[in-house]
């Protein structure tokens, strides 16, 4: 899977494979024709079967670049939705801030049910290191 970050002029690419990132580069995308992209992208082998966009660059840029990603290696290019205008930091921003919402409320709820309740009527008992 090729991961392309477009965003302040720039495509920014990484291939992910077996987990790990590689074949990392980047390349100016503000002026410069699509038939361009091929030096700094189209020499990626194997070919990638599917490419994944953060676009930040906006919708005509969105339309020349999945142009370009079909005509060179006959995959369709993906633009998540969610990601819409937004860098690929900031995106994974709000994706970290999310998951770490749900963390944590999972583990209040899990602390909610995992609590005893309190006796009434009796007085804690004392630690073993009180010296009293």
């Amino acid at each position: 899977m090729l991961l392309v970050d477009a965003s302040g002029g720039m495509l920014r690419h990484a291939r992910l494979a077996g987990g790990a990132l590689t074949q990392l580069g980047s390349a100016p995308h503000r002026g410069i024709e699509p038939d361009e992209w091929d030096a700094a992208l189209g020499s990626l082998a194997p070919a990638p079967r599917r490419v994944l966009v953060a676009n930040g660059s906006g919708g005509g840029f969105a339309l020349r670049f999945a142009e370009w990603v079909e005509r060179r290696w006959g995959v369709v290019a993906e633009f998540p939705a969610a990601a819409a205008g937004l860098s690929v930091d900031r995106w994974l921003s709000l994706v970290g801030a999310r998951a770490r919402g749900r963390a944590v409320r999972r583990r209040r709820r899990g602390a909610r049910v995992q609590r005893r309740p309190r006796r009434c009527g009796r007085p804690p008992s004392r630690r073993l290191s009180d010296p009293r």
